[in-house]
């Protein structure tokens, strides 16, 4: 009787102590993950930079022949999607309409290459004949 009467408190011993430590390792995955979707979430709120994003915008700017310039690229994150503004420098002598043209394909090349961005806001700035 008191050998039974040991290995049943030995066993509910081993069995409380299993109990912690599993409950320990559910709480540090849960706390781990609380904290990847946190920074998720204030990534976002702070609307932080995406550079993988602005090197494709930089990287089909670079492609278009009459494009002269890109600068101030900024792609931020809206849940999941990504909006980007850009400022592009082209020749003087562009029309309006050609100007208007171009801008629009760069929209649809950096939409083909990442069908996320929803937005592309492109400024037009002149060359200047210098």
């Amino acid at each position: 009787m008191r050998i039974s009467t040991v290995l049943f408190l030995e066993a509910m011993l081993c069995t409380i102590l299993a109990d912690r430590v599993v409950a320990l390792a559910i709480v540090a995955i849960i706390g781990f993950e609380a904290v990847k979707i946190a920074k998720k979430s204030i990534d976002t709120l702070m609307e932080k930079r995406i550079p993988e994003v602005e090197k494709i915008v930089i990287e089909e700017a670079s492609k278009h022949n009459k494009i002269l310039r890109i600068h101030d690229v900024n792609a931020r994150n809206l849940g999941g999607y990504y909006i980007v503004e850009s400022t592009i420098h082209l020749p003087h002598t562009l029309t309006l309409k050609e100007a208007h043209k171009v801008a629009h394909e760069l929209e649809e090349r950096v939409r083909k290459r990442n069908p996320k961005i929803v937005k592309l806001l492109v400024h037009i700035e002149p060359e200047d004949e210098d």
